[in-house]
């Protein structure tokens, strides 16, 4: 099924209550090169250094990687220690409530073969079309709004449940994320807003619409 025919997951939160979709930002060549998925699902694009440690549990000192391939077989469990751990909230059921405070990420993983994979989308505003989305960082590392659906079609993500993510498809879960965002990676791989500002190519060096790394 497309879910080009599905209603927004999500619809009924308010901009304010979002991060902003902010191409600009997230696509310039700094930013693409030192923060995942995890980082953009965060809302912290403050990463000076490519880990496996930019990852769901690393910053409270859970090694997610290593319990996942040591024990395959509960890996949502695993998966949602680690993102509790970091400050997000586990929703049970595929029901998004309207949380004030909190915007939805979603998580795709697979655990086969203790092979840990993952992937994350995100719930957010795009202030150049006045819409509610679900957006990810691609597979170039640039952020997108698209995905293909399960025919093989390139469409606007309303339901990221229903993206054909490639590896990525043996399980599913939504999170809550404190608004506007949290810490993704350790402290030592972060810089200030200041430095990041200095390392930016785009045109932009206003960065209002993401977290500010002071209060992460």
């Amino acid at each position: 099924m497309s879910f080009a025919q599905k209603k927004l997951v999500g619809e009924g939160y308010h901009p304010e209550q979002l991060p902003q979709y902010n191409p600009t930002l997230w696509n310039d060549p700094f930013v693409v090169r030192y923060n995942n998925c995890y980082a953009y699902a965060f809302n912290d694009p403050y990463h000076c250094e490519w880990t496996e440690e930019l990852a769901p549990g690393y910053k409270s000192g859970i090694e997610l990687i290593q319990m996942i391939e040591k024990d395959p077989s509960n890996g949502l469990y695993h998966f949602i220690q680690a993102l509790e751990s970091d400050g997000c909230i586990y929703i049970e059921s595929n029901t998004i409530d309207i949380l004030d405070g909190y915007y939805p990420i979603y998580l795709v993983y697979n655990v086969a073969y203790g092979d840990p994979g993952y992937h994350f989308y995100r719930l957010d505003y795009d202030p150049e079309t006045d819409k509610l989305g679900w957006s990810h960082k691609d597979c170039d590392g640039k952020i997108s709004r698209k995905g293909r659906d399960f025919g093989g079609n390139m469409v606007d993500i309303l339901d990221p449940s229903m993206v054909n993510q490639s590896g990525f498809d043996l399980g599913g879960a939504y999170f809550y994320v404190s608004y506007p965002g949290c810490q993704a990676g350790p402290d030592k791989l972060r810089i200030t807003a200041e430095e990041l500002t200095a390392q930016l190519t785009c045109e932009t060096t206003d960065l209002s619409s993401v977290l500010d790394p002071t209060i992460a």
